[in-house]
């Protein structure tokens, strides 16, 4: 009975000698192997000397099967592969890619405990150096616990459908199927939809294949069209999977594993922008549409303007100078107790010094210097607001000025404090440069500004953030 059928897609055959007497040279030297593995190849519409190059393979090798098609990607190639397996469980390999020596025989043991998912280790070839990605010899004996352990440490090589086995018969059971209409991230879709069918899964330091980075150009890194929406898909799909299937992991450790993933995905939109500028204006609309929002309009009955102390606050009092350029009743409300970045002052001493500064009465300043959060700005702007509004103020709406990126957890914020305040409230942002919409991606420091934010909010509010992942659209 065969116990393992390796699938491999070819389309461009340039490496596929390479790739297969990788795994000839051992079934060759061990021919009793031929009777527990086999291989099947599909052409996705290769050319004919690549064609005529798998039909000389397998005409040599009973073990061989050749499947043939016309060109459709990967995924469909894939999905032909895993028809024709005959295998108890089916593994992978890409066409450029090796597999290690005497895998076959030393992954054997394995078979023995039956179990429905291994993960193998994968070497990684960049020119001279080679880069280690190993798991350690565990058995998990439910896919909750291999969720739990994967959302505390998050390293068990879960992407890749190269380094694993599947079992054919939940494939099968569960008509699972490559998703052929996205144009990357197909295989870490697969895996989060087999994880939720798996019992025991089996993690092994052996290495099983060689990844060899052939040029600065692959199929991971070529330009896509729609690529930050396919990687919010696919983290929506991650989140649901390892969250649904967890079991024993503090609400802490699923609030981390959730906003290290979304800022990951972040982190790797902007990356690709280097070297695929043809991405940077959908990435950037699309992660702008996490962080940012549109100011609400200026009110007429805006009479209070909280500004919100930061490091640097000077570009929030210009916001909140223009703002109140048209209206001479306004009271500014500036709440930071942390020191400015001069060094001797509060940020709220600094702002009220420069609203005075530049003609604003004092009479119409409010100072609260002792607030060090943004839940303390307002909960300690409370009183003051009150106080505010018990005089004869005609006046009775509320805005509030913080940084552009701060705005959405501001507004969570500042409705759950208020929540049983009648207030109208508006909020305003304000921008330095390092942080704006068009450029907080192109420098190390605005990144890092905004992808802390990014993190704050998702576990701060964690359960909207969820909502939105298991919505649907």
């Amino acid at each position: 009975m065969i116990k393992l059928t390796t699938i491999v897609p070819v389309f461009d055959g340039q490496y596929i000698e390479e790739c297969l007497d990788s795994m000839l040279k051992e079934l060759h030297e061990k021919p009793e192997l031929t009777e527990i593995f086999d291989i099947v190849l599909v052409s996705d519409g290769c050319d004919e000397d690549t064609l005529n190059k798998l039909i000389d393979y397998e005409s040599k090798n009973k073990f061989i099967k050749l499947v043939k098609s016309e060109h459709r990607g990967a995924s469909h190639a894939r999905n032909l592969g895993l028809m024709a397996a005959t295998g108890e469980y089916v593994t992978f390999l890409d066409c450029d890619d090796r597999m290690c020596g005497n895998f076959f025989s030393d992954c054997k043991k394995y078979f023995e405990s039956n179990a429905d998912l291994y993960i193998f280790g994968i070497k990684r070839f960049e020119g001279d150096v080679i880069k280690y990605w190993q798991v350690e010899e565990k058995k998990y004996n439910s896919n909750s616990e291999f969720a739990d352990e994967y959302i505390v440490n998050r390293h068990l090589l879960v992407y890749s459908n190269t380094n694993k086995f599947y079992k054919s018969s939940i494939i099968k059971e569960h008509n699972m199927l490559f998703d052929e209409a996205i144009e990357f991230g197909e295989d870490r879709l697969f895996n989060f939809k087999y994880l939720r069918y798996c019992n025991q899964i089996i993690t092994s330091p052996i290495y099983k294949i060689d990844y060899v980075k052939r040029s600065e150009i692959s199929l991971s890194t070529k330009p896509h069209k729609h690529y930050f929406d396919i990687a919010i898909k696919i983290h929506k799909e991650k989140i649901k999977c390892f969250l649904d299937l967890s079991k024993n992991v503090s609400e802490d450790d699923k609030k981390s594993f959730v906003a290290y993933d979304i800022g990951h995905e972040f982190e790797k939109a902007i990356a690709r922008i280097e070297y695929n500028k043809e991405e940077e204006t959908e990435s950037v609309d699309g992660m702008n549409h996490f962080i940012f929002e549109n100011d609400d309009a200026i009110k007429e009955d805006l009479g209070v303007l909280i500004v919100l102390g930061s490091n640097n606050c000077g570009y929030r009092v210009e916001k909140a100078l223009e703002i109140g350029k048209s209206k001479p009743y306004m009271k500014y409300l500036v709440s930071g107790g942390n020191l400015h970045k001069s060094g001797n002052i509060t940020e709220a001493d600094f702002m009220a010094n420069v609203l005075s500064d530049l003609g604003i009465s004092k009479e119409n300043i409010y100072i609260e210097k002792n607030a060090k959060t943004t839940i303390e700005n307002i909960i300690m702007s409370k009183d003051i607001i009150d106080k505010i509004l018990s005089k004869e103020q005609t006046h009775r709406g509320i805005g509030i000025i913080t940084a552009g990126f701060h705005i959405k957890r501001t507004k969570i914020v500042s409705r759950q404090v208020l929540s049983e305040k009648k207030y109208d409230l508006s909020f305003f942002s304000a921008y330095t440069e390092r942080t704006s919409p068009d450029n907080w991606y192109k420098r190390e420091e605005g990144k890092n500004i905004i992808l802390t934010e990014l993190k704050k909010r998702v576990t701060y509010n964690f359960e909207d953030y969820l909502r939105f992942v298991y919505d649907n659209k």
